[in-house]
């Protein structure tokens, strides 16, 4: 009898169509439950595979003409339902509301596609790079921190250290600090942990993984977290693509300690099955311009659209999936129109 119920429940659901909804749009809840969404959302910032069949981008979100200007017909072409909108909440006077606002937008223009929040480590609520901004907001992929010299100086939270072991302790108890956060809000049950961090040779960015992996998997076992590694500077005018390459490579390789191993309630614990997915959740960043000045300092304003293309498909050829591209909508849709661009994302058939 109890058979029977099931039997009949599945035919009812197949008749509404909510089988064939869950199936065609993903196996986690969230945005890619929602009407015309392909595939399932991956675990990690990017799905299984190499080159543009995982190839994930990760587009900067400043203000509201951002949305407007990705939603553009031109660029939703280009953009998959797996891509990511990140909310740079410390832009210049970016405050909770305003956060909240965009978020809201991103949402009804872009329902498939995940959206995750770059937060500064600020601990006064309404300012830009407030840590908690979106914090246990429904929907929201992840809550990102920004690692870096300059954000730490902001925080005020003593002097920076150059230490990888220092780094380590102190973005445990932040990272710990926005998983209680995110905990209070039980509709927040998606929402991830992640890091956008600068690059420090010496540094061990499988250590840095591991504690995010570990904080992660107690909001949800299948989490391990998003890293971000600041690689922009060995992009385009100041750097070398060989440089690029060989720095994806050595992230990659330091990844490779983490394959025998997951998170668990001990902690890391050594496991028997090869965790080969765990490449997906490392991303790399590129800064640049469609209008660039060869020469300045910044990444963002010297590198172009065909340095970021060229750059892209270095990263990819040795494995690399995931890239935020700190630039604007324009510039973004200038590198997919590239001929790498097109070769690595191609416009959607329609």
């Amino acid at each position: 009898m109890k058979n029977l119920k099931i039997t009949h429940l599945v035919a009812l659901l197949l008749l509404s169509g909510v089988v064939t909804l869950l199936v065609a749009c993903g196996s986690e809840k969230g945005p890619a439950t929602a009407a015309n969404c392909s595939g399932e959302i991956p675990t990690g910032m990017a799905p299984s595979g190499t080159g543009s069949e995982s190839y994930t981008m990760l587009l900067r979100v400043n203000t509201e003409a951002d949305v407007s200007e990705l939603s553009s017909q031109t660029l939703m072409s280009r953009i998959l339902d797996r891509d990511v909108l990140v909310i740079n909440t410390q832009y210049r006077g970016m405050d909770t509301g305003e956060a909240q606002s965009i978020f809201g937008k991103l949402r009804k223009e872009f329902p498939c596609n995940r959206i995750v929040a770059l937060n500064g480590l600020l601990k006064v609520p309404g300012k830009p790079g407030y840590m908690y901004t979106l914090a246990g907001e429904p929907d929201l992929a992840a809550v990102m921190l920004d690692w870096e010299e300059g954000t730490w100086a902001e925080a005020r939270e003593g002097p920076w250290s150059e230490k990888n072991l220092i780094n380590l302790r102190r973005m445990s108890i932040e990272f710990e600090s926005v998983a209680n956060k995110i905990e209070e809000r039980p509709g927040a049950a998606n929402t991830r942990v992640g890091i956008a961090i600068q690059f420090r040779p010496g540094w061990d960015y499988a250590a840095f993984a591991r504690r995010l992996a570990v904080i992660n998997w107690k909001l949800n076992s299948d989490f391990r977290g998003y890293q971000i590694v600041q690689s922009q500077d060995r992009c385009g005018g100041a750097g070398d693509l060989a440089s690029l390459k060989q720095l994806a490579r050595e992230l990659i390789s330091q990844y490779r300690v983490l394959l025998r191993g997951g998170p668990g309630p001990k902690g890391w614990q050594k496991v028997s099955k090869l965790q080969e997915g765990i490449f997906a959740h490392l991303g790399f960043e590129i800064s640049f311009s469609d209008d660039s000045k060869p020469g300045t300092n910044l990444p963002v304003d010297r590198d172009s659209a065909s340095d970021a293309a060229s750059c892209t498909e270095e990263v990819l050829d040795v494995g690399g999936a995931a890239f935020i591209y700190w630039a604007t909508p324009k510039a973004v849709e200038a590198m997919l129109n590239t001929a790498a661009g097109k070769d690595f994302r191609p416009a959607k058939q329609s």
